[in-house]
């Protein structure tokens, strides 16, 4: 904690150069005095703030050098007896070693006081100098990530053991320029590190003058490479060696499947696209990590109220339970924590996927296999075969699915699925689309809707003062959000070694509707869609937007984040 910024030698004389006004320095001292953070970081986050010339005063203020990380582009930190977590725990990064001495990067001065205990565990003599904050913060985070993309083409990696690697089709030129070690390198080097950084999909995109390489991470796509161009197609012609596509075949979309083994021997599944473009083909590799932590029930983000209905649920002997939501929302988890909770050793449980994303011993798993005529639907008469007390269906696409899973939802079955709709209440309207009678979709006993927030850095966050009038404008009430609400906000991109742009992990934002016998009686009355909303707001069942908001109240995520996952028009999503 840091008081005193208007007092500090360095605030007078950042303001006698000009660089920072006094009213910010008031405005810092105010939110300093109940953050964490330090002068320096706090100022090196305000755009006003010129970042060379603050970097600049407080060399000068210190008696420091001053050097631009750009310079070091490229350049690996120092090898040898060096802990890299603790001097990064310490907002250092080690730059360079010569001889006896070590020279260190720093952006607050308040760093120089861990310089002697620096020299009594390496045994050399630090000399530091001032960087800027941000670009500092950016280096210890890449270090955190892995290999550059620079490195990827040179640098040695951990093994990696693949199946089969045999195309369908030789052709001697391309096996041969796929086998090429940078190439190899590389592709494993951005695959191991997607997995390292927690990303769902990796995307592979040539273009006419360039080529990138995409992670899509906490929901959102960020550029984790930008190799030559003239790489994209042995890139490609790689990932179909590994997928064991036909690399002679660029004009049609191929579909694939790689597994791998980390050096940990923890196994990975991907599952890949190709897709010709204008400029080559693009190639998409979706992450399966079975060997990934599934979340406890109670870690996914439900209020305690709406945990407590959704374990009245998957109490009942029988019925349905819906989970619904866009492409990438979670939906898949929140079932799995939900098996994860009924597996036990008196229940058979049956469940089916297309694909199977999550392992889970004790619950029968099966792939859909068109081309074997496996489909939900004959998965399904096949588990009521099978003596089942639990079923999990992947997704409800058709009406033959719809018909299957709510018969067997009628005859003693507890029956888990996923539609594609914007809340619990419009689940009722597909269900009517899909052909469901009344009388059968009265057997649905909840709905959860849901969507995934991405999580406040803690590390980071700074505080918010959006405007009250826009608050209300943007349909936010004073029951959820009261005046003078202390908000966060994302600190933005390099301003944390801990994460990318002020966020960190994500969250469950739910609404979760019991069928009440109210509900129920709308239900088999055919009501339409805006009683049945109706009538779950006099029951207290709490919008995708409201739910969101109490997450912002409670400091969680952020109004933007919010603002982008969710939609206010009338307060509904």
């Amino acid at each position: 904690m840091e008081h005193g910024a208007l007092t500090s030698p360095l605030g007078k004389r950042l303001m006698a150069l000009g660089i920072v006004g006094r009213d910010t320095l008031a405005l810092a001292e105010r939110e300093l005095s109940v953050s964490d953070a330090g002068l320096v970081a706090w100022l090196a986050e305000r755009d006003e703030v010129d970042a060379a010339r603050l970097t600049g005063a407080i060399a000068r203020e210190f008696g420091l050098p001053v050097l631009d990380l750009d310079r070091l582009a490229g350049m690996t930190a120092p090898a040898g007896e060096i802990d890299h977590d603790f001097l990064a725990s310490h907002g250092l990064a080690a730059l360079a070693a010569d001889g006896d001495r070590l020279v260190l990067g720093l952006a607050d001065p308040a760093q120089i006081t861990v310089l002697d205990e620096v020299r009594r565990r390496t045994g050399l003599k630090p000399c530091a100098v001032v960087v800027e904050h941000r670009k500092l913060a950016a280096r210890l985070r890449s270090a955190d990530a892995g290999p550059a993309e620079g490195d990827l083409l040179t640098d040695e990696l951990p093994p990696m053991e693949f199946e089969a690697e045999t195309p369908h089709e030789e052709d001697p030129a391309i096996v041969a320029s796929v086998d090429e070690a940078p190439v190899v390198r590389f592709v494993n080097g951005i695959l191991l590190n997607a997995i390292r950084q927690g990303a769902s999909d990796i995307h592979f995109e040539p273009y006419e003058d360039e080529y990138r390489v995409r992670l899509r991470i906490d929901g959102l796509l960020r550029i984790a490479a930008r190799p030559p161009a003239g790489l994209a197609a042995k890139v490609c012609a790689r990932l179909k060696v590994l997928a064991r596509l036909d690399i002679a075949e660029r004009r049609a979309p191929q579909d694939g499947r790689i597994r791998l083994r980390l050096p940990n021997r923890r196994k990975v599944d991907l599952r890949m696209n190709t897709l010709p473009t204008l400029y080559g083909e693009k190639a998409v590799v979706r992450i399966l990590d079975s060997g990934a932590s599934l979340p406890a029930l109670d870690e996914l983000g439900m209020t305690p109220r709406q945990q407590a209905h959704f374990l009245a649920a998957l109490d009942r002997p029988q019925g349905m339970i819906l989970v619904t939501g866009p492409t990438g929302s979670g939906k898949t988890v929140t079932l799995y924590a939900a098996l994860e909770r009924l597996n036990v050793q008196e229940r058979n449980i049956s469940a089916v996927e297309d694909p199977c994303e999550i392992q889970l011993a004790g619950v029968n798993q099966v792939n859909v296999n068109r081309a074997a005529g496996l489909t939900f639907a004959s998965a399904l008469r096949a588990f009521l075969r099978q003596d089942p007390d639990v079923i999990m269906v992947g997704e409800i696409r058709d009406a033959e699915t719809s018909a299957i899973a709510v018969r067997a939802a009628q005859t003693g079955h507890l029956v888990l699925s996923t539609l594609h709709t914007e809340d619990a209440p419009a689940s009722l309207t597909r269900l009517r689309d899909l052909e469901v009678p009344p009388y059968a979709a009265a057997s649905v006993h909840l709905i959860v809707a849901q969507r995934l927030a991405r999580r406040l850095c803690p590390e980071c966050r700074q505080h918010d003062s959006p405007d009250e009038e826009a608050l209300r404008g943007l349909g936010v009430g004073e029951d959820i959000l009261p005046a003078g609400t202390r908000l966060y906000r994302a600190a933005g991109h390099g301003a944390c070694r801990h994460c990318a742009d002020g966020y960190r992990g994500r969250v469950g934002v739910f609404q979760v509707m019991p069928i009440s016998p109210a509900l129920r009686r709308l239900i088999l009355d055919g009501a339409p869609i805006a009683a049945i909303e109706s009538q779950a707001r006099s029951e207290n069942v709490s919008t995708l937007r409201d739910s969101g908001l109490r997450k912002v109240r409670d400091g969680i995520t952020s109004l933007e984040e919010i603002n982008r996952v969710t939609t206010s028009a009338t307060g509904l999503d």
